[in-house]
């Protein structure tokens, strides 16, 4: 299970390298569950690599979207990025990819936990609970742990008040639901709408922060995303059955998620749709 922290290029020489190689395991691993989610109801194997590549392909356009400060440099490499991953090999030590360096520029796009204060309503701040909630719960399903500190979505939920108004539908719906799978349903349309949406961008931003190789940041979230947007696409049935089971365990989704759904009650906000 990978965990990152803001200080990580400060982390001691054996500690760093046992992160490193960590992330490198899980990238792989990542990449291994792809495969084995798309080979479901798929024998032919041209077919399934084409698929995949495309997936693959679509993950690090997704993720030149959600940090805009790598983009250029994502849409440069993407195919040679697929071509490894595809490959399951890492690229030579002197190659372009094992080269790059982050970008110095900061996009406020990419700062979604800026440290400037972001004025909201109560309603606003219960959203962002949610969101956080939300997207943790889907990170933690492809074994990514968030941080329980640093990561916030306040300034998501500024920037996107009518997608985060969105949600409430949503949100009212998993507190009267009576059925697991119901709760399961509605979690997945609040998960979906925030990931279209770019809420993820604070998770892949944050994981930018706290690793020192491009090639290493770039390989765990385009695998990670391309799970994703799996879930969210030719697989979503079987992430909605997962989701079932995951969510009965965590009981403070269902606190956070009620107390939304009061706190936006109280405080109206005309709803735009």
């Amino acid at each position: 299970m990978l965990i990152f922290s803001a200080g990580h290029k400060h982390l001691p020489m054996k500690r760093l390298i046992l992160e490193v190689s960590i992330a490198k395991c899980a990238a792989i691993l990542m990449v291994m569950l792809i495969l084995a989610s798309m080979l479901q109801g798929c024998s032919d194997q041209p077919t399934l690599t084409i698929h995949v590549r495309s997936q693959l392909q679509e993950a690090v356009d997704n993720l030149a979207q959600l940090v805009p400060a790598e983009a250029s440099e994502l849409k440069r490499q993407k195919y040679e990025i697929v071509d490894f991953l595809m490959n399951l090999s890492e690229p030579r030590p002197n190659s372009t990819l094992q080269r790059v360096q982050f970008s110095g520029s900061e996009n406020s796009a990419d700062l979604p936990n800026s440290s400037v204060e972001v004025s909201l309503s109560p309603c606003q701040q219960a959203e962002a609970v949610v969101v956080f909630d939300a997207v943790s719960v889907v990170m933690g399903m492809v074994r990514f742990n968030m941080p329980s500190k640093g990561i916030s979505f306040e300034a998501w939920v500024n920037a996107n008040p009518q997608t985060a108004n969105a949600l409430l539908p949503n949100i009212d719906k998993f507190g009267k639901a009576t059925r697991a799978e119901e709760r399961a349903g509605e979690f997945f349309e609040i998960a979906k709408k925030i990931f279209t949406s770019n809420g993820f961008s604070a998770v892949f931003s944050a994981l930018r922060k706290s690793m020192t190789s491009w090639w290493d940041w770039v390989k765990l979230s385009v695998t990670v995303i391309a799970q994703i947007l799996l879930w969210f696409g030719t697989a979503s049935e079987a992430f909605i059955a997962q989701l079932t089971f995951e969510l009965l365990s965590i009981g403070r989704l269902s606190v956070d998620f009620d107390s939304c759904a009061k706190v936006c009650e109280k405080h109206t906000i005309p709803l735009l749709f």
